[in-house]
């Protein structure tokens, strides 16, 4: 570091009219706690956060950030930058929304933060209104990362929770439930499936290594060690797996019930639940594209209850209860 400035030197005279870009980079590192967690959260790789962070101390001629095992712990004087640097960040992000919003008409990008299996069922439900909207470009933001809506990582996201900000409009889609599911062709073969006892013994479960998911925490529970496992790496591929008849799986109803591949063995699991919120940016909602597209999700869960009932369960071919409406919680 070149000619370091003194850390009681007041450094607002300075020559600190630098890309916002480099900024958010150093205002990232200090919130996420490490170069890595940064990376991530702005798409960049590790390697970039850094050059682009000590570029800026450089320019600035004073370390903003200390480095260590521990992570990343701003100095005093990038302590001192931060209150500013989270005004300009909203600043920014509101002139984001002006800029791309502006438009009224049903035209333009929709991002929507879901889990991959709402991703599915969303695509299989909406698909048949897209002709109705042609140039409406939906797009699904999937996977565990946090999408934050303020900053315009997505426009719309369903989550678990009722968001606590006040800026966030939400809308309840209701409290939803899990079955065990599996393929015709598996039953057909293990007719200890059909056993609400022997099930849990020898047949194969299907689910991913994360015990933290609520299908999954239910598999540790009741399944018995002895019980053969089949693991995989994501949702999707667990109801590929349990499609292709490969075993057992506790499944949102959201995503068995309409599924005609599919059977549920016996009743949905009572202890079980999700609630669910679609949620956006209140800036945004009133908005012809957005409007559309959270109706279309709404009416997308809100009407599997009504598929629900005309479905079967294989144990005494009783019919399957109904799901309430709208009920499918779509954070899986």
């Amino acid at each position: 570091m070149n000619n370091p400035v003194d850390s009681n030197q007041d450094i607002s005279n300075q020559d600190i009219d630098h890309s916002w870009d480099d900024l958010r980079v150093f205002l990232a590192v200090v919130e996420a706690g490490s170069l890595n967690a940064a990376a991530t959260a702005l798409g960049m790789s590790q390697p970039t956060v850094g050059r682009r962070l000590s570029a800026l101390e450089e320019r600035l001629g004073t370390i903003l950030v200390e480095r260590g095992p521990a992570g990343c712990v701003p100095t005093k004087r990038g302590r001192g930058l931060l209150p500013a640097l989270t005004n300009m960040r909203s600043a920014a992000d509101e002139a984001h929304r002006a800029l791309a919003y502006e438009d009224g008409e049903l035209e333009g990008p929709v991002r929507v933060a879901c889990g991959q299996l709402v991703a599915h069922h969303l695509i299989t439900a909406i698909e048949p209104r897209l002709d109705e909207v042609p140039r409406i470009r939906l797009e699904f933001v999937t996977g565990s990362r946090y999408v934050n809506l303020h900053r315009q990582e997505a426009d719309i996201a369903l989550r678990s929770r009722r968001p606590r900000s006040a800026q966030l409009y939400a809308r309840r889609l209701g409290t939803g439930g899990f079955g065990i599911y599996a393929a015709p062709t598996y039953t057909g073969k293990n007719p200890a499936a059909l056993d609400e006892r022997e099930r849990l013994v020898q047949c194969r479960w299907i689910s991913t290594p994360t015990n933290t998911v609520p299908s999954v925490a239910w598999i540790e529970r009741h399944v018995d060690d002895r019980a053969p496992r089949l693991l995989v790496s994501d949702s999707l591929l667990v109801l590929e797996a349990t499609l292709r008849g490969a075993g057992l799986a506790v499944l949102p109803t959201f995503v068995g019930e309409p599924n005609p591949r599919l059977v549920r063995l016996g009743p949905v699991l009572g202890e079980l639940s999700l609630t669910s919120w679609l949620v956006c940016h209140g800036s945004v909602r009133r908005l012809p594209r957005i409007r559309w597209a959270l109706e279309a999700i709404a009416r997308a869960f809100g009407a599997d209850a009504r598929a629900s009932r005309a479905s079967r369960s294989l144990e005494g071919a009783a019919p399957r209860p109904a799901t309430p409406s709208p009920s499918q919680s779509p954070s899986p």
